[in-house]
């Protein structure tokens, strides 16, 4: 982490000495503005719960953001966040972040307020390549509310599925190249960056349940985490090309699932027998494809990809790891439709089969979950309205999530917005039935 961080100060430091000396040469005067082309987007948004008939969240976002041109082929980016939660039932008290890399932490100070450094990274261009190095996101796939190829950068759970995307990925220390190579662009990803899933604590408003809480006879061991800088990192290598009309990638990563493995085993402890969970994370292969095409107001899309080596826990009290190892095939197919003016819907069909013929707990081995979005722009495309409704066919669970954004100045703009979950209360989204929530939000440019 130490030898990162020297790295990417010494690029810097070299950078801007090329900068300086090339502004010498040309007599130019030095302007600090021009050189950082700052922005500020400071946000607040609060959310009432109605179930607890309380406020859920209020929130303050300060997002200062620096774009510095070092050189002609070189741009360094920095973007970061301060966070500050008045009620604290997110994540109540100091969160504790063992999923994330010491280097990729949030700022804890206090139970309340945070700061984070979101992205630091160079755009270098080389001939033709375009390498990009630093603290970034790398985003693969095309689906809408649920991932499928979107599996490179893990994600902040506090506000479960509800949050927008680009806000709830953990952005990591990693290397991106992007190669053009006879029609097709080859992007090739080394993350060394061992950080997961960043999951609430037990007591946090979208905590996820404790599956083997409340019995006296269970231990839970410490998260076991790779920590080997080279043989732990992940790789991953996209192939992109436009074939008649069609987008096209092929994707593979070799990565570790960013959500732990819950080992069991029942040692004798004085004679008793005692259910230890030993969480830790494993290697997994994925293998997976995209594409896209627009006939007429009409576009198609999609992606599948499938993991080699998924651990599910198992409905089998004999089997003695209480996981066991399965191939998981999931895809997606989306159909746009923009034929009215202003307007955009879509639906989306997801596919998720577990290959394993054992019993599997708390899923069914094929599962289907369907989504519809409708998008709309008003009076110059200063009124937006978003909804979008996702459901999980076979356990009858899902959300439905709205916004209203008004846009009163180039700078300055509002939002109402509100979601309603529902299921059954053991189910992955139903659990969170009760947390229906309004929330009105302004975010402000400088």
């Amino acid at each position: 982490m130490f030898l990162r961080l020297t790295v990417g100060i010494l690029m810097g430091a070299l950078c801007t000495a090329d900068l300086v000396a090339q502004d010498k040469a040309a007599h130019k005067p030095f302007n600090l503005k021009a050189l950082l082309n700052p922005s500020v987007l400071i946000e607040w948004e609060s959310a009432y719960a109605f179930e607890d008939k309380e406020i859920q969240k209020t929130e303050f976002i300060f997002k200062p953001e620096f774009n510095i041109d070092l050189s002609k082929n070189i741009r360094w980016v920095i973007r970061s966040r301060m966070y500050a939660e008045v009620t604290d039932r997110l994540e109540p008290g100091k969160p504790g972040q063992v999923e994330v890399s010491d280097l990729s932490r949030r700022w804890i100070m206090g139970d309340r307020l945070e700061a984070e450094l979101r992205e630091f990274y160079f755009d270098i261009k080389i001939k033709k390549t375009f390498v990009t190095i630093g603290k970034q996101q790398i985003v693969w796939g095309k689906a809408d509310g649920l991932r499928i190829m979107d599996l490179v950068n893990p994600f902040n759970f506090r506000e479960f599925l509800l949050d927008e995307f680009e806000d709830s990925r953990i952005p990591l220390w990693s290397l991106k190249a992007d190669i053009p190579i006879k029609g097709i662009s080859a992007q090739f990803v080394w993350i060394p960056d061992q950080s997961y899933n960043d999951l609430p604590d037990p007591g946090g408003t979208y905590a996820f349940g404790q599956a083997f809480e409340g019995g006296s006879n269970i231990r839970q061991n410490p998260l076991h985490k790779p920590d080997r800088f080279i043989q732990d990192s992940d790789i991953g290598l996209r192939l992109s090309t436009f074939f008649k009309g069609w987008d096209l990638t092929l994707n593979y990563l070799y990565f570790y699932d960013d959500f732990p493995v819950n080992f069991q085993s029942t040692p004798l402890i004085d004679d008793v027998p005692v259910l230890t969970i030993s969480p830790r994370y494993l290697r997994n292969h994925l293998l997976g494809a995209t594409f896209s095409n627009a006939f007429g107001s009409f576009t198609l899309r999609g992606e599948a990809g499938y993991q080699f080596d998924k651990y599910v826990a198992t409905n089998d009290i004999t089997h003695p790891l209480g996981v066991v190892e399965s191939g998981q095939l999931m895809a997606v197919s989306g159909l746009d439709y923009s034929g009215i003016t202003n307007t955009t819907l879509s639906a989306q069909l997801f596919v998720d089969w577990i290959t394993n013929d054992t019993s599997i707990l708390g899923r069914d081995h094929f599962e289907t979950n369907m989504s519809l979005l409708l998008s709309r722009n008003f009076i110059n495309e200063t009124l937006d309205i978003d909804l979008i409704g996702i459901r999980n066919i076979n356990r009858g669970e899902g959300f439905v999530q709205g916004k209203i954004n008004y846009l009163l100045k180039s700078n300055l703009s509002i939002w109402l917005g509100g979601e309603i979950i529902y299921g059954d209360r053991d189910t992955f989204i139903g659990q969170f039935k009760g947390q229906d929530r309004i929330y009105l939000g302004m975010e402000l440019g400088i």
